[in-house]
C-alpha cells in the first residue's frame, strides 16, 4: 500500500505545524474495514457517539 502525501497547511508556521501533527500519527494506517455491521453511525455528535458506545457495549458490530 502506497503511503499518502503529507499534508500541506499555509501558512507553514509552528502553530499549523502542531495541528497538523496532532491529526493522525505518521504511520497511521486506516483499519480493513469489515465487510458487515450491525450499525453504521454517521456523525460523531452526542448521540452518535451514545448510541455507537451503546451498541458495542451489547456486542454490536460497530462502524
Amino acid at each position: 500500500m502506497s503511503q499518502p502525501e503529507p499534508v500541506r497547511v499555509l501558512p507553514d508556521d509552528e502553530h499549523n505545524r502542531t495541528l497538523v501533527n496532532n491529526v493522525h500519527p505518521a504511520t497511521w494506517v486506516n483499519p480493513e474495514p469489515s465487510g458487515k455491521y450491525n450499525l453504521v453511525v454517521i456523525g460523531a455528535g452526542t448521540a452518535g457517539l451514545v448510541t455507537a458506545v451503546v451498541a458495542a457495549a451489547i456486542g454490536a458490530k460497530v462502524a
